[in-house]
């Protein structure tokens, strides 16, 4: 438990790194939003990803954020959104990195509600998990 701990704590700190890119290209408005868009799936992902190994799991080489979401559906854990809602952020981990016309799935306060969501619940996972450790 105590490697997977590590992880965990490890996959947090690099989507802490994420969300501050996130708020920070948000704050720079709207020809920021798409690249900030990346950083919300992507400190979405390791957040989720870091909970994936808290629950013995190996975590994928995916960005498709339901398939990780319902990784940890199936093992009983509660995240704290729609896997179905989340997952519209993927797109943004890829497809809209090679385009400069921004499709707008999520709009930017619905990621940024993802994005801070997630990390406060999964940093919270953790500190609980690790604590017995």
């Amino acid at each position: 438990m105590k490697g997977h701990v590590a992880e965990a704590k490890n996959l947090l700190r690099i989507a802490q790194r994420d969300l501050s890119a996130f708020r920070l290209l948000m704050a720079g408005g709207a020809d920021y939003a798409i690249s900030a868009k990346f950083f919300a799936q992507q400190a979405v992902e390791k957040c989720l990803k870091a909970v994936i190994v808290l629950n013995d799991m190996e975590a994928p080489r995916s960005h498709n954020l339901l398939e990780l979401s319902s990784m940890l559906v199936k093992v009983g854990e509660p995240i704290p959104f729609d896997p179905n809602d989340i997952h519209r952020l993927t797109p943004y981990a890829v497809l809209y990195r090679y385009d400069d016309d921004e499709v707008i799935i999520v709009q930017y306060e619905e990621a940024s509600r993802f994005a801070e969501g997630v990390f406060k619940w999964a940093k919270k996972v953790v500190r609980e998990r690790s604590s017995g450790v």
